[in-house]
């Protein structure tokens, strides 16, 4: 199995049709399954449902157990925050950011890497970062909202900003919201001693 629980397979046979399983993972969680329990790919209960975009599994699972450390690594060295801003899911970030504060959610969280791997294109990008290359306009705006760092720098060689991320890729919306912080630094370079306005 994997190494995984009741829960995580509960989770795991979820989709839409079913509401993510959502009554047998009512009663899992009725019996105190532990949800921050990994398998054997470093996924929890809580991982899963946010990778598949179950939101009422994920509602119910933060429920369950408010003292869940959300700030930890996952799978590929993603902390929940970042997996569901990758996957684009509003919803599910707001309600991790409405039920965590900064400190315990880690909003400025770089995705980390194994020393032993040469760099990858993910690494040392926060959650923000990966909203702002994937054009998820409301993502970015409500991180913003809620205390993310405009100006982090990936470590994929690069020195990657949000900004230069997002304008490298030409994503306009996203560009004027991170412009709209009163924090932001246009003049950052990156590794090869470009701005943002030069990208």
């Amino acid at each position: 199995t994997d190494g995984n629980s009741a829960l995580m397979l509960a989770v795991k046979n979820g989709d839409s049709s079913n509401y993510g399983n959502i009554t047998i993972v009512n009663k899992l969680c009725g019996d105190n399954a532990d949800i921050n329990l990994m398998n054997n790919n470093s996924e929890s209960a809580l991982w899963i449902a946010i990778e598949k975009g179950l939101v009422q599994v994920v509602r119910r699972l933060l429920q369950s157990d408010l003292n869940t450390d959300v700030g930890i690594y996952y799978k590929d060295d993603y902390t929940v925050l970042m997996q569901a801003a990758q996957q684009g899911n509003i919803q599910i970030v707001k309600m991790l950011l409405d039920e965590y504060d900064k400190d315990t959610i880690k909003i400025n969280t770089q995705i980390r890497k194994d020393d032993e791997k040469s760099k990858w294109e993910g690494e040392g990008k926060t959650a923000l970062m990966l909203a702002s290359e994937n054009w998820y306009n409301q993502i970015v705006k409500y991180l913003i909202n809620k205390w993310a760092d405009v100006n982090i720098k990936d470590k994929t060689g690069n020195s990657m900003t949000a900004l230069m991320l997002s304008a490298s890729k030409g994503h306009t919306q996203v560009v004027n919201y991170l412009l709209d912080d009163d924090k932001i630094n246009i003049d950052r370079e990156n590794q090869q001693g470009f701005t943002a306005t030069m990208l």
